[in-house]
């Protein structure tokens, strides 16, 4: 089994304050969501921080889906949901799953994902992803994360079980991108 605690998607231009906070989302990750060029926005000013924080506490770990805990304003965030190829488990404050992969390459069917979308005539840069996860021992004992912005090609490792920042490179976006 795996679950993720709490996880908190955040982006451009970066201010590393080094580990998250395994107890709370990282509060000083760096986040844009700017005006597109010469538009009349109705993007917010330019915002810079963490745009949505997910918090599992209290969860009973099976549920499908857990909504945002806290978005930025100009952006909206879908909720965090696990793929149908992994089996709902019971875990206290998570969101839990059976069914890894045991490959030692990601398994492209087997992983939690959100939706986070620009504001009308914004742009969404992505540069770091704090997970804050844990896993048994027939859990997986690493992951990647990927986002669409490239159809998943890039990836980045993390080890599971220890609080960890992980680098995106996603630049202007203008629609919606799945992490």
């Amino acid at each position: 089994d795996a679950h993720s605690q709490k996880s908190d998607a955040s982006s451009y231009p970066a201010a590393d304050s080094g580990a998250p906070n395994p107890g709370n989302a990282d509060p000083d990750a760096g986040s844009s969501v700017t005006p597109d060029s010469g538009s009349s926005s109705a993007c917010a000013s330019p915002f810079t921080g963490t745009l949505v924080t997910f918090d599992f506490t209290g969860d009973p770990g099976n549920q499908a889906s857990t909504a945002p805990k806290t978005t930025a304003a100009g952006i909206t965030a879908a909720s965090l949901t696990r793929s149908g190829s992994l089996t709902a488990v019971t875990g206290a404050s998570s969101i839990n799953a059976s069914n890894w992969s045991t490959a030692a390459k990601p398994d492209a069917t087997r992983y939690y994902a959100f939706t986070l979308t620009p504001g009308p005539n914004c742009t969404l840069d992505l540069t770091s992803l704090s997970i804050d996860s844990t896993s048994s021992g027939t859990g997986p004992a690493k992951g990647a994360v990927a986002t669409s912005d490239d159809q998943f090609a890039t990836t980045a490792a993390f080890t599971a079980g220890a609080p960890t920042k992980v680098t995106l490179s996603v630049s202007q976006a203008t629609k919606a991108v799945e992490v």
